[in-house]
């Protein structure tokens, strides 16, 4: 299964999530029809400033759980291969207000707009990044932000987030071929892919 850069054309809509992508990705044509999926979300993720992917905590200096609230668009494409092994494409695009509040006190630190952008691919779904809604066993979901078999079992991706208020906070990562690195606005990069 080839990639070329005609094929990026197959992906679609997956312009929406930026120029960055064009750039950064290209994606193989798979034959199922993509599930493209556009809702209200409601969430919340803990950041560790240790973690892989330490996310705002690096912008607050300290373990922060964000509250997000806002619209989701993903479009999702899955295919099996012979074997009965797993290809997994998806385009992420999140926005909204959230809540940043210290893991250690509860306290709440900001309120702020957010935007995450990610597009990935997982051939033979070895990074683990698919899951089915809660309720809804139809659709399926992926995110870079919850793979748990690690980010370099990736063939590619593309992440970018963004908390925007009085403390901006900017985390870009982006991976190939089981290397990624990550990095932040003050400077900080990180990942075995860093140099």
């Amino acid at each position: 299964m080839g990639v070329t850069a005609m094929d990026w054309k197959h992906f679609g809509r997956a312009a929406v999530v930026g120029p960055f992508v064009a750039a950064a990705l290209a994606a193989p044509v798979l034959a199922d029809d993509p599930g493209t999926h556009e809702m209200m979300v409601s969430f919340e993720r803990c950041y560790e400033v240790s973690s892989e992917l330490p996310g705002p905590a690096l912008a607050y200096d300290e373990d922060v759980c964000v509250a997000y609230e806002g619209s989701s668009r993903q479009m999702l494409y899955t295919s099996a291969f012979e074997g009965g092994a797993e290809a997994v494409q998806w385009t992420l695009v999140q926005e909204g207000t959230a809540t940043v509040s210290a893991t250690s006190d509860g306290a709440v630190l900001d309120t702020v707009f957010f935007r995450i952008e990610e597009v990935a691919e997982d051939l033979g779904n070895d990074a683990g990044c698919l899951w089915t809604e809660a309720g809804t066993p139809e659709v399926q979901r992926a995110s870079v932000e919850v793979c748990a078999g690690g980010l370099e079992n990736l063939e590619q991706f593309s992440y970018s987030a963004e908390l925007i208020g009085e403390t901006l906070h900017r985390l870009h990562a982006s991976g190939h071929a089981g290397s990624w690195c990550a990095s932040a606005d003050d400077g900080t990069s990180f990942g075995p892919g860093c140099s």
